[in-house]
This record gives C-alpha cells, structure tokens and sequence, in this order.
C-alpha cells in the first residue's frame, strides 16, 4: 500500500493537512488511533481569528458546532473575581469531540482516505514505511499530527515543555456562575490556569499547568473539579522554545507535535489549522521540508513570543492583578487585539500604541 503522503493523527492539524492535500489532488491517507467521534480534552474555545481561517477555506457552517458565543470575562485569583470586563469579539465555545467529527466530515466528503481505530506502531523513515495494525504503508512523506506525546516526538527524540490537563463536564444547572460569562482563574499554579466555559446545557470546567512530577493531581482535582464526574487529563505542550518543526528524511511536525501553541491562553486550535495548511502547500512545492520550515518560521517566532509575554505576567502576577481592576479597558483591548485576531503580533509595545491609537481616534471622533 502506497500514498505520496500519510498524515498522523485526526486532530485540527492533521485534519487540516489531509483536507488541503485532497483539495490539492495528492495521494494522502489520513490515520487515528481512535474511531471517531473520540474525546478530546480540550476547554473547547475557538477564537475568531479561527473561524475566519476556516472561512479563508470555503468553511462557513461553524455554527452547526458553536454551543454558545460569550464576549463577557471573569478573571479570578484563587476563587476571588479579580475583574470583570466585556470584549469586542466573541469566544465560540465548541464540544472538541463534535468539532473534530465536524471538520474531519469536511475532509472526508472531499472522498478523503482515512484509517481509523488503529495505531502506528513504527515509522521507517529511511525505508519510508510505518505500520498502522496489521498493515504496512509506503510514503514519500509522513506530517506528524499526533500530538505532544506521539511516536513522532519519539522517533525525533523532540523535546517539549509539558503541561497536564484535566477536565470534566457537568450540567449547566449545576454549575456556579453566570452561564453569560467565562472564567478564567490565574492563581492555581505557578503557571496556568483553571477554567469554566458554559456551552448552553453543559458546563466544561477543568485546568491545566505546567507538568510538574512532585505536585499530587489527584489531591488538586478535588480542590477544583467537583466529586463524581468523569475526569479525564492529558498532556499539552506549554512554553519553551519550538525549534525542530521538520526532519530532512520526510517528517513534518503540526500543531501540537510541532508545539504550535500558544501560552498565553492554551489554544492550540489555530495553530494546528494553520500549521496543517502551510503543510500541505509544501509538500506542493519541489522541496518540501525546506519550504515548510521557512514558512513556519513566522508561527515559531509567535510561540516564543507568547511564552516571554505569559512568562512575564506570571513572574509579576501579583502586582499585575492589583493593577489590572483599574485599567478593565485595556485588558478588555488586549484580548480583543492578541488573543482573539493576534493584531498586537505578543509586543506589549506595539499593543500599547495600538490602544493610544484608538483611543485617540474616538476621541477625536
């Protein structure tokens, strides 16, 4: 069995590539371990400049997946509301297991290939083989979309900054707090955060941290998430410097296998889409892993950003969250132009004259 190209892992990444590999007519094989729908553990928030990538695609019927669009924030510290502001642009809040099933609908309608419910259990990258159960596949190339702990960080020997996660959902009703709202608790941890993201009927509530072997989850979860519900945690990349994106042999690295991520909020989902697009483009061009590395090089540089950016907040945490109530505007703006359309490009800088910008403008107006 050959395909000038196989695709590890279902996520947004991965999905991503297949797709705009399909759209590009070349012989691809999408593979998961899992049958779909498969949990994922994810808070489920899509930002705008998301849904506008998709609609870059062709991609409008988002709102099939959208549970509930909230524009109102609750910043809390150790369960105490530190500040309350209202954005500009909306936070989606998605189910991830409907939003993956959604997106990868797109991929397959397109007559995609996929394999799924069995697991790559080698990859030959100087004999361009894997094996996927009891199948073996050749490939010109394979992009690794398989996650921050996948057989691809294994085989590259990548090193990656971990951060664990566990989450749970619940019923709305009972649920504390203003379903209108999101909450975001900054203090849990030494990194991190904690948070509550009604989607209509359900309530996602979980955190996620910076890995840290001598912290004792279990004893935490119970502080934070409520008894009896079905818990589940896995590993994120979080902070450090992405450096190996690609291998020379014909591995390409997306999203989370990548480290596409950004600190300051957590989401992965942009970067994974994107990482996936730019992916399949280069495996258009006459040298692929030279061209994808250039052109990654831009997302490279906005992780490390955002990683300085998330660090500096927390080394200065707790005068900041004495400062912030005062200025609800600004922190309002700084959503609205980093964490919703990346417009302050994580220069504190560059958002700060961006803010005296506007703020001129309607005044004068």
């Amino acid at each position: 069995m050959y395909y000038k190209v196989v695709v590890i892992g279902a996520g947004p990444a991965g999905i991503s590539t297949a797709y705009h590999l399909k759209k590009n007519n070349i012989n691809c094989c999408l593979i998961d371990k899992f049958e779909f729908p498969r949990f994922k553990l994810c808070g489920g928030l899509i930002t705008e400049k998301t849904l506008k990538l998709l609609e870059s695609y062709g991609i409008t019927d988002f709102n099939k997946v959208i549970k509930e669009r909230v524009n109102k924030v609750n910043i809390l510290s150790n369960g105490k509301k530190v500040i309350t502001f209202e954005t500009i642009n909306y936070f989606n809040l998605v189910n991830r297991m409907e939003f993956d099933n959604w997106f990868l609908e797109k991929y397959l309608e397109l007559d995609g290939i996929a394999i799924f419910g069995s697991k790559v259990s080698k990859i030959d990258l100087d004999r361009k083989e894997l094996v996927v159960g009891s199948r073996i596949i050749h490939f010109d190339y394979v992009v690794a979309a398989d996650g921050a702990k996948g057989i691809s960080s294994k085989i590259l020997d990548k090193k990656i900054n971990y951060a664990f996660g566990m989450e749970t959902d619940i019923e709305t009703i009972f649920c504390k707090g203003d379903k209108h709202h999101i909450d975001l608790d900054v203090s849990i941890a030494k990194d991190g955060y904690s948070w509550r993201f009604p989607k209509g009927d359900v309530t996602t509530l979980g955190f996620a941290f910076s890995f840290n072997q001598n912290i004792n989850y279990h004893e935490l979860r119970k502080k934070i998430l409520p008894e009896k519900c079905k818990i589940k945690g896995a590993f994120l990349p979080y902070g450090g410097r992405v450096k190996v994106v690609a291998n020379k042999n014909g591995m390409i690295l997306v999203g989370d296998a990548a480290g596409f991520v950004d600190s300051i909020t957590g989401e992965g989902t942009y970067y994974a889409i994107k990482s996936g697009e730019i992916a399949a483009y280069s495996l258009t061009t006459k040298s692929p892993i030279n061209e994808y590395i250039k052109r990654t090089k831009y997302i490279c540089k906005e992780v490390n950003k955002a990683w300085h950016f998330i660090s500096f907040f927390y080394k200065f945490r707790k005068i900041i969250l004495r400062l912030i109530p005062k200025h609800k505007n600004f922190i309002a703006f700084l959503c609205d132009n980093q964490v919703s359309t990346q417009k302050g490009n994580y220069s504190m800088i560059k958002l700060i004259y961006l803010y005296k910008t506007q703020r001129e403008k309607s005044i004068n107006f």
